[in-house]
């Protein structure tokens, strides 16, 4: 199996889309101050133009085939920049003084004057002048630090430079328990695909080893995408997956993997 790297490519398209949707940040920025005058939105939207930037990049890096997940990354930190930046500086515009004094002397000034947050039990609490800042700066790293996980995250899923294309949402084969985890990387990193199929066998009970293959049925001739995760159920019942390992694997190795799958079933 050979290990998957983004190629780090970025087509001229794909930076003129990164950019345009950075500058969306600006407009959810001014949708946020126009909300915040009418409700009280508080810490919930700095998480609000997290989760739409994820969005904005992440569709943004699919479309524009963006394979550099450092670049995705900086552009998602752009977004949450502009967007929550924005928010402060339509406050700054709506300011009675803002003919008076700059964006930075305003900020200095809200920051003089500390804000008054709510916490949980519904009580206001005034913050000092330093722990306004620090507030602010925690805002902007909740508000950019999504977008530029989820840019990057997006940037390294597995894209064939051959077709220039992401590859499609991964099929599953099968499971193995989780003892068997040694063996299985055993035989994968040896590339004896045939028993690594012969291991695998369905609706297995959490927590367990699920592999999955990302593959191009109309071109069974390129490479396609192994990968394995460890699954378990947390209490609430949602499921966590932890990746154990990936690359991509020969169309001969996909079809020793399909045979020894095949093997599995006739002696079940």
């Amino acid at each position: 199996m050979k290990s998957y790297q983004p190629s780090n490519k970025v087509p001229l398209g794909g930076v003129i889309l990164l950019i345009l949707s950075t500058l969306i940040g600006l407009l959810v920025g001014k949708s946020i101050f126009a909300a915040s005058r009418s409700i009280e939105v508080g810490i919930i939207y700095p998480i609000i133009i997290g989760a739409i930037g994820t969005g904005i990049i992440s569709l943004t890096v699919k479309a524009g085939k963006v394979r550099n997940p450092v670049l995705a990354s900086f552009f998602g930190f752009i977004f949450g920049i502009l967007a929550y930046g924005g928010t402060h500086y339509f406050r700054y515009l709506a300011w009675p003084q803002a003919d008076q004094h700059n964006i930075f002397e305003y900020l200095a000034l809200r920051a003089r004057e500390g804000m008054v947050i709510r916490v949980r039990d519904g009580r206001l609490v005034s913050l000092s002048p330093f722990f306004t800042w620090v507030y602010w700066f925690l805002e902007l790293a909740i508000a950019s630090g999504s977008p530029m996980v989820g840019g990057f995250i997006c940037a390294r899923q597995p894209f064939s430079e051959q077709r220039n294309q992401w590859y499609g949402k991964g099929k599953y084969l099968g499971s193995i328990s989780v003892d068997q985890i040694e063996e299985f990387k055993r035989l994968v990193q040896i590339g004896d695909f045939v028993r690594v199929g012969a291991m695998l066998t369905e609706d297995m009970a959490f927590p367990n080893i699920s592999i999955y293959l990302q593959a191009w049925e109309n071109d069974p001739a390129d490479d396609a995408f192994f990968s394995a995760n460890r699954l378990s159920a947390r209490t609430k019942g949602d499921v966590v997956h932890q990746p154990i390992l990936s690359g991509l694997i020969s169309p001969a190795q996909v079809s020793e993997l399909m045979q020894g799958i095949s093997a599995g079933k006739m002696k079940t």
